[in-house]
């Protein structure tokens, strides 16, 4: 949207434009997208109305709802009992050390790779690219990439711990990594559409960087099984013996699953100190013999990483491969 759409002037004065943004106070550029699409609207004279949510607060949304409200319009469906379940963790691990910076606001703990089942029942329906939403008792919500298969036993999830100057933890991430693994957790499964697995068979270009793994990696399990050949670029902190994250893909790199393996370690000496978008401009002319006419291309992680990873593809394969891939559903990005 907003290479498509921000950059554009148009004149809409007859317009009423209401924009709920949804995000998380704990980081430095809070709801950002949904301000800058905001600040587009108004300045092709719409009428402009934003409201942006903490973490699903509660009391924020009701801002929402009494906006609708006053405009004669349908307030956010609250009605999410039937849908949600008790679940349990049945395993976590620590896959990344966190941040070792003074904390400020807030700074990234340990990435945790964590596992759960629904304490009763079958496991719901989903597919890949689709989330899982954790509610707290006060109606705070959370979303989380799914990182596993539709077929698999378990629901698998990367979670950043997030740590405060308190001590304290982000009520989410302690959770998920921290809180009495049997006491149970109120969720559900949400449909993603578009970010479901992309169109066709052709060779698949994966992208992430620290819980972004969360979101691609299910997208590179479901490659791998149609045989399609995928190229995954993958960035943490490090270094790499403090990144258990990384043994998984490369055994699959070692068992001939993976076409290429690029990994990125951001806390190196400054010699080796890498980004993923720095493979994306090293390795152009190699990504677009690998991408050809039919590859797709699959990214998650922070805005500033996606959009640096966005603008080196433009350079790699061209906006018009870009433009045509995302028409056909075989580019899907994911930025929080």
């Amino acid at each position: 949207m907003e290479k498509c759409l921000l950059t554009q002037s148009l004149k809409l004065p007859h317009l009423l434009v209401f924009v709920l943004a949804l995000g998380d106070r704990t980081y430095e550029h809070f709801c950002a997208f949904g301000v800058r699409l905001g600040e587009w609207a108004r300045k092709t004279g719409a009428k402009v109305d934003v409201v942006t949510v903490d973490n699903q607060s509660a009391s924020d949304l009701s801002q929402w709802d009494n906006l609708m409200l006053a405009n004669g319009l349908p307030t956010l469906d609250e009605a999410v009992s039937e849908e949600l379940q008790d679940w349990r963790v049945v395993g976590r691990e620590e896959i990344a050390k966190g941040d070792t910076r003074p904390i400020e606001v807030s700074r990234p703990g340990p990435l945790f790779q964590v596992k759960l089942r629904p304490a009763n029942g079958a496991m719901p329906l989903f597919k890949v690219g689709d989330l899982f939403e954790w509610l707290d008792s006060d109606g705070a919500r959370r979303e989380f990439s799914i990182a596993s298969l539709p077929t698999d036993e378990v629901v698998q999830l990367i979670v950043r711990r997030v740590e405060l100057p308190t001590g304290a933890m982000g009520r989410a991430s302690s959770a998920l990594t921290a809180a009495d693994p049997s006491k149970p957790l109120r969720a559900k499964l949400r449909s993603f559409p578009k970010f479901h697995e992309s169109e066709g068979n052709g060779p698949l270009l994966a992208i992430a960087a620290g819980s972004g793994w969360g979101g691609i990696r299910s997208h590179v399990l479901a490659a791998m099984e149609k045989n399609r050949p995928v190229w995954l670029i993958y960035g943490e902190r490090g270094p790499e013996t403090e990144c258990s994250v990384f043994t998984e893909m490369q055994a699959w790199q070692d068992h001939g699953k993976l076409e290429e393996l690029s990994l990125a370690v951001s806390r190196e000496p400054a010699s080796k100190t890498r980004y993923v978008q720095d493979f994306i401009a090293q390795r152009d002319a190699a990504l677009a013999r690998f991408l050809s006419d039919n590859g797709a291309i699959v990214v998650c992680g922070a805005v500033a990483m996606a959009d640096a990873v966005f603008n080196n593809l433009e350079y790699a394969v061209g906006n018009q491969w870009l433009d045509t891939a995302r028409n056909s559903n075989r580019l899907r990005i994911a930025a929080y």
